[in-house]
């Protein structure tokens, strides 16, 4: 026998545990209601079913006007709810002024998430916000002192 069958089963091993399952990249998505015109920002796996699930438990149509995958939606998310908190109605539901159409709540959504990139640390695979679920952007850890 080949003295190198240790070496053959450690191999496979490290295979095997190293090919995790990869889950999808969250999305965050702006969705609006066709009868109040409230929008809400948040993010899901699979958008479809989570649309499909909040007209159900509504009781009337949402359209979804954006949704990006992103690594960090969570945290992109929170800072968008801080962005347009004095619109908040309930949750993650924000009633927009007259002003501001559902596209434009996107836009300025967007711009801000690329105003806030400069205190972001990008990672590899790209420097701006894309429809890439390769992309990561991870908060600037502070410098403790000891």
């Amino acid at each position: 026998p080949s003295q190198h069958w240790f070496v053959d089963v450690m191999s496979e091993l490290a295979n095997i545990k190293s090919k995790k399952r990869i889950r999808p990249a969250p999305v965050l998505y702006f969705c609006q209601s066709k009868k109040t015109l409230a929008i809400k920002i948040g993010i899901s796996i699979n958008v479809s079913r989570r649309i499909s699930s909040l007209e159900k438990a509504h009781g009337y149509p949402l359209a979804i006007l954006h949704q990006i995958a992103l690594t960090n939606a969570p945290y992109l998310e929170k800072i968008l709810h801080k962005y347009w908190s004095k619109y908040r109605m309930e949750g993650e539901w924000f009633s927009l002024p007259n002003t501001i159409t559902g596209e434009q709540f996107v836009s300025q959504s967007l711009s801000h998430l690329h105003s806030v990139q400069a205190e972001l640390m990008v990672l590899p695979g790209g420097n701006e916000l894309t429809h890439d679920p390769g992309i990561a952007y991870m908060p600037k850890r502070k410098s403790r002192q000891r």
